[in-house]
């Protein structure tokens, strides 16, 4: 490079080549120089040599692309171009070569913590296991599960299953029936058979300790033991498992405790702690579902969700509906009114269940039934014999004011009497009549009838 004379003009190239080093756009400066008049000094080509030899050592890539380097000599000689042309004999002030150079150095710094950070977490992540290649024809029968499904009809054995529901509905309530049919092997919505008893992991992100747990207990759980409760309401930040050591750490935990089913009450609260949109950044979670369940040794996993889209499907993302190995919708028939009659329906992956009808009973159970095509009155009559099995020996003012789905002063007459083949009615007090389930009678099978032998003198006879 030619000797440059000290002066304020040596001090100006001194700290442009200093903001070229540093990362400064090198056709800018080359312009600047050329503007103050340095190429009065120092030959352009000299500039022009020295700004493309920076380039090289700040890039060493671009040695290996002859392109690349020609349309980099090709700027910077514009750059000057354009400096000699707008020569004012004085630059723009200095300080704008300066502030160059300091942006230059603060993305320098912001790009090596980025760097960091992308090497502490690789430093986390285990080791990426690839699963062998498997010819179907080694693929043994016995490979399959015993059943494959784990809730006949409903839920795939090793699957995961989307419920949605709208609001008031009774999602939580059938979460925790679910939670209680999986540990003591009742059929769910004393319909559907467990074809499997689980170790199960409720994770709730809406009820507080207090009620998930009174809520839980109204279930009759036979088998606690095998049921872990946690309350995660306010507290939704700490399932991240976008990261990698939190979900390692929600893995560990699982697994010590032999978890085999998870259930996960609802989605939205995690979404909105890790600041992802319901509607488009549903997918990296899910992922992250998966990794969790591969992670922890967890079998099936529940995730419930809202209802959205005009209460049409569950709210977000659509690949909700394609994750999902089963979808499960309750619904109600009239979403403005939490009383009205709930609807269960289930399909994806070989099930469909067609829609039917879900009652309440004993405060908190949910039962199925498969005929969703009868009346409104066959409705209100299972409606009302639903509540007299809690509630016995009711006067018919106790019913009309307990605020029964279709049942009031004016339809009361019409209910009771097509229920009349299923309820009993006696006398109380004051000549008030009481209304109770009728029992159901359990009629032992006539005996066979056996023919004795007879004499040969009596059939002759």
């Amino acid at each position: 490079m030619t000797d440059f004379p000290e002066g304020p003009l040596f001090d100006f190239y001194a700290r442009g080549l200093h903001a070229a080093k540093a990362g400064g756009d090198l056709p800018y400066i080359a312009q600047k120089f050329a503007q103050r008049g340095v190429t009065e000094l120092v030959a352009a080509s000299d500039v022009r040599d020295t700004l493309y030899a920076i380039a090289l050592d700040r890039e060493p890539a671009l040695r290996e692309s002859k392109s690349e380097r020609k349309r980099l000599k090709r700027e910077i000689k514009d750059g000057l171009d354009l400096g000699n042309r707008h020569r004012t004999g004085h630059l723009l002030d200095e300080d704008s070569l300066e502030r160059a150079g300091r942006l230059s150095d603060e993305v320098e710094r912001q790009t090596l913590r980025v760097e960091a950070a992308d090497i502490v977490r690789a430093a986390r992540v285990e080791p990426v296991e690839i699963p062998p290649f498997v010819r179907f024809s080694d693929v043994a029968e016995d490979d399959e599960p015993a059943t494959p499904f784990l809730i006949e009809g409903l839920f795939p054995a090793r699957g995961s299953v989307l419920l949605a529901a709208q609001f008031k509905a009774g999602k939580s309530t059938a979460g925790h029936n679910l939670a209680r049919s999986l540990v003591d092997g009742d059929d769910f919505l004393d319909e559907f058979p467990v074809n499997a008893v689980r170790r199960v992991a409720l994770l709730d992100f809406e009820l507080s300790k207090p009620t998930l747990e009174t809520w839980v207990r109204g279930q009759g759980i036979r088998n606690a033991d095998r049921l872990t409760l946690v309350s995660l309401r306010g507290r939704a930040a700490a399932f991240n498992i976008l990261d990698d050591a939190t979900r390692t750490r929600w893995a560990d935990l699982f697994r010590e405790a032999e978890i085999e089913t998870l259930i996960v009450d609802p989605l939205r609260p995690i979404l909105a702690a890790l600041n992802l949109n319901e509607w488009n950044e549903t997918g990296p979670l899910l992922q992250a579902f998966d990794a969790l369940k591969e992670e922890a040794g967890i079998s099936e996993l529940a995730l419930f969700q809202h209802y959205g889209h005009h209460a049409q499907r569950a709210a977000g993302d659509s690949r909700l509906l394609g994750w999902a190995d089963a979808i499960w919708n309750l619904t109600l028939e009239d979403p403005s009114d939490s009383r009205s009659f709930r609807f269960f329906e289930a399909y994806g992956r070989d099930v469909d269940q067609q829609r039917g009808l879900v009652s309440l009973y004993d405060e908190r159970r949910l039962a199925f039934a498969h005929d969703a095509g009868m009346s409104k009155d066959e409705r209100y009559v299972e409606t009302l014999v639903d509540w007299l099995l809690t509630h016995p020996d009711a006067k018919r003012t106790d019913i009309e004011s307990a605020g029964l789905k279709g049942i009031n002063s004016k339809s009361f007459v019409r209910i009771r009497d097509k229920a009349a083949h299923r309820l009993t009615e006696r006398t109380g007090d004051k000549n008030a009549k009481l209304y109770s389930v009728a029992p159901v009678l359990e009629i032992d099978p006539p005996a066979p009838v056996t023919k004795s032998k007879k004499s040969k003198k009596e059939q002759e006879s």
